[in-house]
Parts: structure tokens; C-alpha cells; sequence
């Protein structure tokens, strides 16, 4: 067994510098980044891109789902539309 070193949770050195600096200079990016997507003059391939980066802060990413039959020779698959 491991024995030392620091615990689990802490941030290694570098990323609490990186941390510290951000917090001295005022500069929250995830605030940044929610500004950014957030403004309608933000081009929207990149305000797509920003939220994509975001959303798995806010939502899991959901796990994959394997599905095997045995004996089917056909799946068929119906969308319900809600039109």
C-alpha cells in the first residue's frame, strides 16, 4: 500500500497556484465562459461549442448502454413524433 504524498482531493501544487493567480486577478472563467455563450453578438458555432464544454458541469455524461438480443434477426426502432 501507498504510503504519503498528498490526499486525495487536494490539488497538486501547480493547479493551486493556477488557482491562487486567477482569484488575484479577478478572472473567474467559468463566468467567462457562461458570458460569452450567453451573448447573442457571440458567433453560435462557438456559444455551441461553449456549452458543450459546460454541460458536463452541470449534467453527468450518461454511461453507454449496450443492448444484445439472442435470436433476433431484426431490430426495429419507432420515434414517437409530437406533432
Amino acid at each position: 500500500m501507498k504510503t504519503g504524498g498528498r490526499r486525495a482531493g487536494t490539488p497538486n501544487r501547480r493547479t493551486a497556484q493556477l488557482t491562487e493567480r486567477l482569484a488575484e486577478l479577478g478572472c473567474d472563467p467559468l463566468e467567462g465562459l457562461a458570458r460569452i455563450a450567453a451573448d447573442p453578438t457571440t458567433e453560435s458555432s462557438l456559444r455551441v461549442r461553449i456549452y458543450a464544454d459546460l454541460l458536463p458541469f452541470v449534467y453527468p455524461k450518461r454511461k453507454a448502454v449496450e443492448l444484445a438480443a439472442e435470436g433476433a434477426s431484426e431490430i426495429k426502432f419507432s420515434w414517437l413524433d409530437s406533432k
